[in-house]
């Protein structure tokens, strides 16, 4: 029996946002049922455009690069095929730092809420991320948004206490979404595709269709490798409750939507210029290969003629019949090569400037694809030209902040069901309806000239701006718990070496905070007179103030 079928037997089911079963979406189930057999052939084009960006993330570029008019598939083989990056160094670009050092993530502490359940729902939640490597998969997640629009991540309860849920990333090319037509921007239903290997150089695909009552599997019949799109009929294979109640899927988009689901990535711009930056790079190669040892041709020489390589003595030409009888007002005989001008240079330079300006467009601050004149002079220079991607992690810690939330609570909605915990724990229901997770974020490091850089700490931790912990936290790139570990080891260090070897220096003093000063010089030491003998005690004696107390 299908999907179709058993959705109309049933009653008291929503699967819209309203939650109640209505002839528009009983009418739904059924076309989505239809469309998932057909091979969603309305969403061929977006798949299809979409497979293109993510090969061209993955640098499998170099299929795209078309075939000319009148060029056969051997000379097509043969032709040097040279593919540029761009697409790869754009995008790792913008996702590489947000997770590249994690933030550090709490539940807020609200009044109304038991600080005991709070605390052991924040342990339980913190440890399900560290099994699931939450970093990792939500770096994937903004990777794959950036590339095509949006990014799905499906939460899924294994029931193994070591690792209680998993989580799995789908980029715009391997899911479809379902949306009712006054709500598009949350789907009452999603599908996920997955090729799966079929026998040599053939596969097949397999539709998981999720509504918040049902898990649906659908798959093809084999085809080739080669086949992106469309044409394939899928069937039936298995029918299931939904075992959460709700979608398992949270939304990473690379922009808030508000009037579509779809929208926003910049991958389809990259891949466009990319293409146009392959097919370039790859004719001037082609030109390269083929007059860099250009053909030889010859005029007015007899066909009996072979060409004889004598270096340092001359070759004698077969002259036409008029010029071995003396007339010299005959054609001459000549040897000559077809060698047109290369335009490297400026062809290069066309491929830069185009990088640069699709850059541009796409607020793209990649200061690596310059000319070598161009680079900094100074750390003003570095921090300016890293503004623009300051300020767009800014902007992106705060939208991602959402999202986190959005999977801490679909994580224990889920896992409350699940692992029956709305019935072990008391007020658990009411936690998960008012939780909201803290992310405190570490500042991004910049690559900053070392006596600008010390110069500016310096100034910063004098005026109190930073704390020395955060100092550590921006030199090394780690989290503030991770600084603070530092820089207790640090000051166990320094402990240990001085009661080894004594004071040989001004080890540790650099800093101002809480070193000596001279000549209202920060940082600076006074080492005329000895530092103050200690007592038993560890204070220090001051014999003036004996003197005067006694």
């Amino acid at each position: 029996m299908g999907i179709a079928v058993q959705i109309t037997q049933q009653t008291g089911v929503g699967y819209g946002p309203d939650g109640d079963v209505s002839p528009y979406e009983t009418e739904a189930l059924l076309e989505a049922d239809k469309l998932i057999r057909d091979g969603l052939p309305r969403s061929s084009e977006r798949l299809t455009t979409a497979r293109r960006n993510e090969a061209y993330y993955q640098m499998q570029n170099r299929r795209y690069i078309e075939k000319r008019e009148a060029e056969s598939d051997l000379d097509y083989m043969q032709r040097p095929k040279v593919c540029s990056r761009m697409t790869r160094k754009a995008v790792s670009t913008l996702c590489r730092k947000l997770y590249g050092n994690p933030p550090v993530r709490t539940i807020e502490r609200e009044e109304e809420l038991d600080e005991s359940l709070v605390g052991y729902v924040e342990e339980w939640l913190l440890d399900a991320y560290k099994a699931a490597k939450i970093d990792t998969v939500l770096m994937a997640a903004d990777r794959k948004a950036i590339i095509n629009d949006v990014a799905a991540i499906q939460i899924a309860c294994t029931g193994k206490p070591k690792e209680p849920v998993r989580l799995y990333t789908f980029g715009g090319d391997e899911f479809e979404v379902f949306c009712p037509p006054d709500d598009p921007c949350n789907p009452w239903g999603i599908v996920t595709i997955n090729v799966q290997p079929s026998g040599k150089d053939r596969k097949r695909r397999i539709y998981t269709f999720w509504t918040a009552e049902k898990k649906v599997v659908y798959q093809t019949d084999e085809m080739p490798q080669s086949q992106s799109s469309g044409g394939e009929k899928a069937q039936l294979v298995s029918e299931e409750p939904n075992p959460y109640g709700e979608l398992p899927f949270v939304f990473f988009h690379n922009e808030e939507p508000v009037d579509g689901f779809w929208g926003g990535g910049i991958g389809t711009a990259l891949a466009e210029t990319n293409a146009e930056v392959d097919k370039t790079l790859s004719d001037l190669a082609d030109q390269i290969r083929i007059f860099a040892c250009p053909d030889m041709f010859t005029r007015n020489i007899a066909a009996s003629w072979r060409y004889e390589k004598k270096p340092g003595r001359p070759q004698r030409l077969v002259s036409t019949a008029a010029a071995e009888a003396g007339d010299m007002m005959g054609a001459p005989a000549e040897i000559f090569y077809l060698q047109p001008q290369i335009l490297v240079e400026d062809t290069w330079r066309h491929i830069e400037r185009l990088i640069q300006a699709t850059f541009f467009d796409l607020d793209v601050p990649l200061n690596a694809v310059r000319d070598n004149g161009s680079s900094p002079t100074s750390g003003l220079q570095v921090l300016a030209e890293q503004i623009p991607l300051l300020d767009y992690l800014k902007a992106r810690q705060r939208y991602v902040a959402k999202i986190e939330t959005t999977v801490a609570k679909k994580i224990l909605s889920m896992a409350g069901r699940f692992y029956e915990l709305y019935d072990k724990i008391p007020g658990f229901l009411e936690l998960v309806d008012a939780v909201e997770i803290d992310l405190v974020w570490s500042s991004p490091a910049l690559p900053v000239p070392t006596p600008e850089r010390n110069a500016e700490d310096q100034w910063m931790l004098e005026y109190l701006m930073v704390s020395p912990i955060e100092i550590i936290m921006q030199r090394r790139g780690v989290t503030r718990e991770q600084a603070e570990q530092i820089a207790e080891q640090i000051t166990a260090d320094v402990k240990a070496w001085k009661e080894r070897n004594g004071d040989t220096g001004p080890i540790g003093q650099g800093s101002p905070v809480g070193s000596a000063q001279s000549q209202g010089e920060i940082g600076s030491i006074d080492t005329s007179q000895p530092p103050p003998a200690l007592n038993a005690e560890g204070e220090a004696e001051n014999e003036a103030a004996d003197e005067m107390t006694g």
